[in-house]
């Protein structure tokens, strides 16, 4: 059965190690990162299916709603045992609970079809790098190749913290996209800014003559690297970095 748990009834741990044991234990969609992206969130919960969605709600004009939080690109329901009517279950069992729905699901739910709902496909990039990094150079194109040689020696790799990162992003991307690129962002830095100190977070960043001029933002967890979001200059679109 699906119980419906507002956010003081979630017993984090047992949700965390419930994570553990689902087949998609995406970073997303651990507790503190939910907590952190969004405060107060709820859940849907089936303890005999061994199964649960995350709820990150909002309240406007009087309406209940789900959003997706910025940088969280990928939740919906985690189970031991996914099937498509389990995610069907989980979906409809939301949609009684809230007049507006609006969230992105992960990648391994791409066959439920649920009643009331209407659901689309985003492309989603998924590189397998198992290979040794030289193995995986041979399959470089050879412009790339050459592109990586002729690479500015003035440019320096080097790491960010999450204020530094937030602060490129909101004069870069925040400035050409508006409003809705920068919404919510404080909570983003807050999720950056745990997943630094629980050193599942790393900002990489390319500096010229001592500024920050690009950067990238990847959560690691369980061997798989994300990229959460990346922030360059105008300078830092056509930089040719040296190759390390």
């Amino acid at each position: 059965m699906i119980a419906h748990l507002k956010h003081n009834e979630i017993d984090k741990a047992a949700w965390d190690a419930r994570l553990m044991r689902c087949a998609q234990p995406f970073w997303y969609a651990q507790s503190w990162v939910l907590s952190r992206a969004s405060p107060g969130w709820e859940a849907l919960i089936d303890d005999e299916a061994d199964a649960m969605m995350p709820l990150c709600r909002n309240r406007k004009w009087g309406i209940d709603y789900l959003y997706q939080p910025l940088g969280l690109q990928q939740l919906g329901v985690f189970a031991a045992m996914p099937s498509p009517e389990s995610h069907a279950a989980f979906i409809a069992a939301a949609i009684n609970h809230f007049r507006y729905i609006d969230i992105w699901l992960h990648e391994g739910m791409e066959r439920t079809q649920a009643i009331g709902a209407t659901l689309e496909t985003w492309p989603n990039q998924i590189l397998i790098a198992d290979a040794p990094i030289d193995s995986m150079r041979e399959h470089y194109a050879k412009g790339h190749r050459r592109n990586l040689k002729q690479g500015d020696p003035s440019m320096r790799s080097g790491t960010m913290d999450a204020a530094g990162f937030i602060a490129l992003f909101r004069r870069t991307t925040g400035a050409r996209y508006g409003a809705s690129a920068v919404k919510d962002l404080d909570r983003f830095e807050a999720v950056i800014t745990e997943g630094l100190v629980r050193k599942q977070c790393r900002i990489d960043a390319l500096y010229h003559e001592g500024e920050a001029i690009a950067a990238a933002c990847f959560a690691e967890r369980q061997g798989r690297s994300t990229l959460l979001k990346s922030a360059n200059t105008n300078e830092g679109q056509s930089a040719k970095p040296c190759s390390f």
